[in-house]
C-alpha cells in the first residue's frame, strides 16, 4: 500500500515508487503504470503506435492523458513482478 500527499486519505495499492506528475495538455502513459488523476482530466484507451504497428510490434494499450492536473505514476508495474516472481519459482 502507498500513500502520497496528493490524497492522503486513500490507500493505493501500487509496485514500486510513486512519483507525482504535473500535466498541463496531453500526456501517453503505459496502462500498469497510473494510480490516480483528477476527476477535470479525461483518459481513454488506445494503441500504442495505431492497430498494425501495435500489433508487430507487441506494445499494445497506452493511456491518453489531456487536461491539467497531477497524476501519480508507479515505477513498476504488477504484470513485471508476477513475471519475475513466476520465473523464480515455477520452473
Amino acid at each position: 500500500v502507498c500513500s502520497s500527499d496528493l490524497f492522503p486519505s486513500h490507500d493505493t495499492v501500487c509496485y514500486g515508487a510513486v512519483i507525482e506528475k504535473e500535466i498541463d495538455g496531453e500526456l501517453l502513459i503505459d496502462t500498469g503504470f497510473l494510480l490516480s488523476y483528477p476527476e477535470n482530466m479525461s483518459l481513454s484507451i488506445t494503441f500504442a503506435g495505431g492497430l498494425l504497428r501495435s500489433l508487430i510490434s507487441r506494445e499494445g494499450l497506452v493511456l491518453k492523458m489531456k487536461g491539467r492536473g497531477k497524476i501519480q505514476l508507479q515505477t513498476r508495474s504488477i504484470e513485471g513482478l508476477s513475471d519475475w516472481l513466476n520465473a523464480r519459482f515455477w520452473r
